[in-house]
């Protein structure tokens, strides 16, 4: 008589063989793996020349492409990242993240009326922090109101970072 086998401890046996234990996640390439740890710890670099590695192997994965131009952001190649964004959104044309670092790109470089265009099309009840400064963003702008586009820039990051707090407590 053959012994039964639930469906469950068969998949499960399926995937522990597949288990990596650097990345404690089926499937994952070391150099995504490696990657992803440099993104974390700051170094873009890295992880741009890892992410690309693997976009090579991989084709247009959208995390991939995501992280590697928030990697190009975070080092102010904006021009680089936004390639990148609309990489993205070409596969998913309203990507929030997407939107609201390519609005900030924008800002950075002293358009702002570039960084509203981007920010009229982002919508994130799940981000409410951000998407209540976004909001006050446009709509001094559209009233016509003076924005230093420094403290626009500043504002933004602020309520991404208040944004990440709540978010994880």
């Amino acid at each position: 008589m053959k012994p039964k086998v639930s469906r469950r401890d068969f998949l499960t046996g399926f995937f522990k063989r597949f288990r990596s234990e650097e990345s404690g996640f089926t499937g994952l390439s070391p150099i995504l793996v490696k990657a992803d740890r440099s993104l974390e710890q700051g170094d873009y670099r890295t992880a741009i020349e890892n992410y690309e590695i693997v976009l090579k192997d991989e084709g247009k994965d959208v995390d991939i492409l995501k992280k590697c131009g928030y990697a190009y952001f975070r080092l102010h190649e904006f021009e680089q990242a936004r390639e990148y964004f609309d990489k993205v959104m070409d596969i998913r044309p309203k990507e929030q993240f997407c939107l609201l670092y390519k609005g900030l790109s924008f800002a950075y470089e002293g358009n702002l009326k570039q960084a509203v265009e981007e920010w009229k099309s982002y919508f994130n009840i799940q981000k409410p922090i951000i998407q209540r400064t976004l909001n006050a963003i446009i709509a001094l702008y559209e009233a016509g109101e003076e924005q230093d586009y420094q403290e626009v820039v500043q504002n933004v990051e602020d309520a991404i970072l208040e944004q990440r707090k709540a978010s994880s407590s």
